[in-house]
């Protein structure tokens, strides 16, 4: 009941239901563009899920990047830093604590972000089935790209819908938490595309000039890219399986986040 009602008054709210559309608007039109880009004759001998993980790859088309980390830090956080800054939400922690306070809008950030990135896939999915190209039939060949995690391309796509999920929550949480180090309402907009840029380009730039392993792994270990497209973009660091910079990644942010979390906690929690 509680979910249902998250997501309700997510969708209550016009700007949410503008910013799906756009979203899905947005991904139409680079699945066409990849369609033209990649060949039609490529893409029906592949299958459209070849088409489904082209179009997230950021160094072929960089619109489904910037989509998540837009929606990151407009999708609920955003909300947040409003009654932040306007003062209205400290007679809700003069109520429960701070300290639920922060643990239930980080709940209600997981929900409305899970739904976001739920309805998102699943919308690309069926555009592609059915307007493009079907996602797979017994002719398709075996391209790398749906095999990245696993041989099984079916049970690839399941687990990497469920690790690129747990990548967006994480990342989401970290543009949350950085809420409490932002004071401009319309510099926190873009925030989760700044980090999300920064994180992107800053480690592959600096990882690729290394060429022993570990040290390359560890610079990558930052690469948002490892848990937002986890297996798309292993090959920037090497002949590695794409689950070990996975884990590496949501180690390395969950730490982070924790360390956020009590740093905020013990600087705000005089509200109480």
């Amino acid at each position: 009941m509680r979910i249902y009602k998250i997501i309700r008054c997510f969708l209550h709210q016009k700007r949410n239901r503008i910013l799906l559309l756009i979203s899905c608007l947005a991904f139409v039109i680079s699945s066409y563009y990849m369609y033209s880009f990649e060949g039609k004759e490529v893409i029906n001998n592949c299958g459209g899920l070849y088409l489904y993980y082209v179009m997230q790859n950021a160094t072929i088309s960089i619109v489904y990047f910037l989509i998540l980390c837009y929606v990151t830090s407009n999708a609920y956080a955003v909300n947040f830093f409003e009654n932040k800054n306007n003062k209205f939400n400290y007679l809700e922690i003069q109520r429960t604590g701070y300290k639920k306070y922060i643990m239930n809008a980080i709940f209600e950030n997981f929900i409305v972000i899970a739904f976001i990135f739920v309805f998102l896939h699943i919308f690309i999915l069926l555009f592609i089935n059915y307007a493009i190209e079907p996602l797979w039939h017994p002719n398709n060949l075996m391209a790398s790209i749906t095999q990245l995690i696993t041989q099984d391309q079916f049970t690839n796509l399941v687990l990497y819908l469920i690790l690129s999920l747990i990548g967006m929550i994480v990342f989401s949480n970290l543009i949350f938490l950085l809420r409490y180090f932002v004071k401009n309402i319309h510099l926190y907009k873009v925030l989760g595309l700044v980090i999300g840029i920064i994180l992107y380009i800053l480690p592959a730039f600096i990882g690729t000039r290394f060429e022993q392993p570990i040290i390359r792994l560890i610079l990558f270990l930052p690469f948002i890219g490892n848990i937002l497209i986890p297996g798309l973009e292993s090959f920037l660091i090497g002949n590695i399986h794409p689950i070990i910079p996975y884990v590496g990644s949501i180690l390395l942010f969950i730490t982070i986040e924790v360390l956020l979390f009590i740093f905020i906690y013990k600087k705000e929690h005089m509200y109480e």
